[in-house]
């Protein structure tokens, strides 16, 4: 399936137990404004997908906020709270750009796992037990796990960064502070003022 775009929705209480929002093979996937409230498993779940997602606001989900499986994605001016598991699961040989997200109360705030890489610039990882965590498994997915983080803020994490087995997590101008007022737009006044 080729070039799917969905702008300006809002979806919150869904009763089922499936993904909110489920994507497989798609070619050109571009969700811009999107609204996901209080999903009973993962809010976005992403497979082999090549993805746009800009102003994504995902306020609760039962597992991973964001679950990506073999995807291309660039993640843009979005909040993640609330995900019982993971903010930004990418998995299976994943490339996640994030740029200006931010990914709040959740166990894992970013987690890279099975040969995935993912680039956080100019982020805020806020109230988590691990705020980057890097993964790798050793069966069909073995390779190591990478992420970047550059301007990048973490505050209120048990554990900032993770990685094992020859997985990295590289940072440049990580601050375990809160950004300036500004620095992370629309997407920083939703999470300090809500």
């Amino acid at each position: 399936t080729r070039d799917i775009t969905l702008t300006s929705w809002r979806i919150f209480d869904v009763s089922a137990t499936e993904d909110v929002v489920h994507g497989y093979l798609v070619d050109g996937l571009v969700l811009h404004e999107v609204e996901l409230e209080r999903a009973p498993t993962d809010g976005i779940d992403l497979e082999f997908v090549r993805a746009e997602l800009r102003g994504v606001l995902i306020g609760g989900a039962g597992d991973d906020g964001l679950d990506l499986m073999g995807s291309t994605l660039r993640l843009q001016d979005s909040l993640i709270a609330g995900a019982v598991n993971n903010g930004i699961s990418a998995g299976e040989e994943t490339d996640v750009t994030a740029t200006s997200v931010v990914v709040t109360d959740t166990k894992i705030g970013v987690l890279a796992k099975n040969a995935s890489t993912v680039r956080l610039v100019r982020s805020l990882v806020n109230r988590s037990k691990f705020a980057l965590r890097a993964r790798r498994k050793e069966t069909r997915y073995g390779g190591p796990s990478r992420i970047g983080a550059a301007e990048t803020y973490v505050v209120d994490a048990e554990t900032v960064q993770d990685a094992d087995k020859g997985s990295t997590i590289e940072v440049g101008q990580l601050r375990v502070e809160l950004p300036a007022e500004g620095e992370l737009g629309h997407v920083l006044s939703q999470v300090l003022h809500a």
